[in-house]
This record gives structure tokens, sequence and C-alpha cells, in this order.
């Protein structure tokens, strides 16, 4: 190991004592030869001393009781509307969102025309087509050429 491996060790799993026993024999060797690595770990294992020395301060009982308090507190119903204003707001400020609803509300209105103009057009071409094949043999039969075999369907009655 180098002496870049063996200070990570030496602050983390090293000082906390959590590395098996062939690691700790790698670290101790490599500390005999290594100075400076020798040093880092002397400080850890001060300021590690100094920690567990170190007496436990219990806050006041006025902030152990806002803790409680707000922990007391009924929540608010999870709101999905909400929950996505608020995200989307991280990208796009208030007024932009505003815009951008009428912007998607408009686009969905433009298309819902123009699916339903369409489907009108497509009726009314069809008519147009009927229309057209029905005068079409209208002329054919005045013109004798059918010889009366067409008969005219009752369709638009």
């Amino acid at each position: 190991m180098d002496c870049k491996e063996i200070r990570k060790l030496l602050i983390s799993d090293y000082a906390d004592n959590e590395i098996g026993l062939k690691t700790k024999q790698i670290i101790q060797g490599h500390l005999s030869n290594c100075p400076a690595c020798r040093e880092l770990e002397q400080k850890v294992a001060s300021l590690s001393n100094k920690l567990k020395e170190a007496k436990e301060i219990l806050p006041a009982e006025e902030v152990w009781q806002k803790i409680r308090a707000e922990i007391t507190q009924p929540q608010e119903a999870f709101n999905l509307l909400d929950w996505l204003k608020d995200k989307l707001s991280l990208f796009i400020p208030p007024k932009r969102l505003a815009y951008a609803y009428a912007a998607s509300a408009i686009m969905i209105l433009f298309v819902f025309l123009f699916i339903t103009q369409t489907r009108g057009n497509r009726e009314k071409t069809v008519e147009n087509y009927i229309i057209e094949q029905v005068e079409f043999m209208d002329s054919l039969d005045a013109a004798g050429i059918t010889n009366g075999l067409y008969i005219e369907p009752d369709i638009f009655s």
C-alpha cells in the first residue's frame, strides 16, 4: 500500500479499530518505515483520545420541549400538486410557471380543436365524395349509359 491508501485507512478504519489483522499488520509495517504517516497516526490517536475524554453536554430543557413539540405536531397530508409546484419552482420561477401552465393549456386547446376540425373535415369529405358519385351516376343514367340499371340509393332522406 502507498501513503495515500495508508492515510485514508488511518483516518477512518484504523482509528476506529475496524480493520482486519492482516491490514493492521501492513499499516504498522508501513508506519515503522514512514515518518509522515507515523506523525498522522499519532495526531489521529491524540484527537481520538480527546474526543473520548470529552464530557457529554446535554441541551437545555427548553430545547427538548421544542423538539417534543415539533415531533408531536400533526403532519399535513401529502399534496402532490404542491410538491410538484415546489420541485418545478426550482427550475422555473413562479411567474414563469404560471405562463408555462397557460401555454400548456393553450396548446392542449389547439390540439383538441385541430383533432375535432380534422375529423369534421374528413366526415364532410366522405359526404362530398358520396354526393359526387351519386351525381356522376345520375349523369350516366341521363346519358343512357347505364340503361336504367342504376338505382339511386336513398341515403340522404
